[in-house]
């Protein structure tokens, strides 16, 4: 269900923070499954990550993962898994500010594979440049193809794929 986008979080009125709870309730119906959402870090102390997951669960398996530079703005754009009550945890390893604006949820938590539907598959890399894993290293100006099917996605009914891609220092 798309939305206009809407600041849900801004924590630039206290001190940094290195976890937080996000209660997504007043904007998405209990039950949603997943939101579309954008986090930017903000000032962060020191290089880190940030990973967001559903509240009440011990993995990040289904949580979306940024990593940021010391004192660097970074922005992304992820699906986040939320709990039955339609909330996440933020966990950074270093101090930040963070913003987040939803612009979309999926409703359904159905296991069948009607058209439309948002399946969520546990997160795994299937590309590292820096090691040959699934591409080369790129260069400026280069590019490579990336093949997701078979990496626990189905080769046929699948339209449309969730990615995380990290840019990291050479």
């Amino acid at each position: 269900v798309p939305l206009a986008p809407r600041r849900v979080l801004d924590t630039r009125g206290g001190a940094p923070i290195t976890s937080a709870g996000v209660d997504l309730s007043p904007y998405v119906p209990i039950g949603t499954m997943s939101a579309a959402i954008t986090i930017t870090v903000l000032d962060p102390s020191g290089t880190g990550s940030l990973v967001a997951y559903p509240d009440g669960t011990a993995s990040s398996q289904f949580g979306v993962t940024m990593t940021y530079l010391a004192h660097r703005t970074v922005t992304g754009s992820d699906l986040l898994t939320l709990s039955d009550s339609s909330t996440a945890v933020l966990r950074l390893t270093r101090a930040a500010h963070v913003l987040i604006d939803l612009s979309g949820y999926f409703t359904s938590r159905s296991t069948t594979t009607a058209t439309g539907s948002y399946h969520p598959i546990t997160g795994r890399r299937i590309m590292d440049t820096r090691s040959g894993l699934g591409g080369r290293v790129l260069g400026p100006g280069r590019s490579d193809d990336l093949t997701v099917v078979g990496a626990n996605v189905p080769g046929t009914g699948v339209t449309a794929v969730a990615l995380n891609l990290i840019e990291v220092a050479a």
